[in-house]
């Protein structure tokens, strides 16, 4: 009976293994870029193993811009679309939606530890990232 009870603790205690921990939710940087200066950043979020990103950056012309990827997390892993987004409501307007701009790629995020992890975005090498 004892020996029942032991191999189930043992087999239950292994199941959450499959993902450790969760990326902390808040702000997240490009440890890299990390020099005090205006540049990207992202937001993260994690409920259960569903996986939300927002990252305000630049485009090549100098305007600011605002993309969304959301995934589902396994094995500390994602890869989801980055979807760019437009228009939208801004200081002083009145009403205004924005409009989805179009997927720009796969982002993917490798993540070792709840604080620290890797980012791959679109035409670019992987970079470390840190909350």
């Amino acid at each position: 009976m004892h020996s029942k009870k032991l191999i189930a603790v043992v087999l239950l205690s292994g199941a959450g293994l499959a993902q450790a921990f969760a990326p902390q939710a808040g702000t997240w940087v490009v440890s890299s870029e990390l020099d005090g200066k205006p540049g990207r950043g992202l937001a993260i979020d994690v409920q259960n193993d569903t996986f939300v990103m927002q990252m305000y950056a630049y485009e090549s012309s100098g305007q600011p811009t605002f993309y969304l990827a959301t995934g589902k997390i396994a094995n500390d892993q994602v890869a989801a679309p980055l979807i760019r987004y437009t228009g939208g409501r801004y200081l002083g307007s009145g009403p205004l939606s924005g409009k989805e701009a179009g997927t720009v790629g796969t982002v993917r995020f490798r993540f070792t530890s709840g604080a620290t992890g890797y980012i791959t975005l679109p035409g670019e090498s992987e970079k470390a990232i840190s909350r």
